[in-house]
């Protein structure tokens, strides 16, 4: 937090698969100077975060709800060719 106007830099997600990281950093515009000089010393991505918090929670979603997805449409398309095998063609 910054003590002078009580504001953050931004939220790190966790477990979206956007990244090697597995993380994805929204940075609050307010606290970025830009600079079109390309770095002195440019950094490779790490991970930062300890996996407590952040935003992360998402993911922890996602990943149940595409499972459900696909194991839905699975038994569909399952349940279909079985009644076809049953009729005979």
């Amino acid at each position: 937090m910054c003590a002078a106007c009580d504001g953050h830099l931004g939220h790190v997600f966790e477990n979206e698969g956007f990244s090697p990281t597995m993380e994805r950093h929204c940075v609050n515009s307010v606290s970025v100077k830009f600079v079109q000089e390309a770095p002195l010393n440019p950094m490779e991505e790490a991970k930062v975060s300890d996996g407590e918090g952040g935003g992360g929670s998402m993911g922890k979603f996602v990943i149940p709800l595409v499972m459900l997805g696909l194991a839905y449409t699975l038994s569909s398309v399952v349940g279909k060719v079985m009644d076809a095998f049953m009729r005979g063609g």
